[in-house]
């Protein structure tokens, strides 16, 4: 996928604050069943330095919380 016509492997995907990329070809690992997510943001234009190793955006997802 291409975000803010960026490279295809240009999106930072961070599962619960950590990094979920795959390391061999920095595509996303599996995420969770989406009924299972509290929130899921995309930031596509001037990213704050935490998601610097990556050009084209960010997708941040939270796990929900079980208790």
């Amino acid at each position: 996928m291409s975000v803010a016509g960026g490279m295809l492997n240009g999106l930072t995907y961070l599962l619960d604050g950590a990094t979920h990329n795959d390391p061999f070809n920095n595509l996303n690992l599996p995420l969770p069943f989406p009924d299972a997510l509290q929130e899921f943001k995309v930031e596509t234009s001037a990213l704050p330095a935490q998601y610097g190793h990556h050009s084209a955006g960010a997708v941040n997802v939270v796990d929900q919380v079980r208790k």
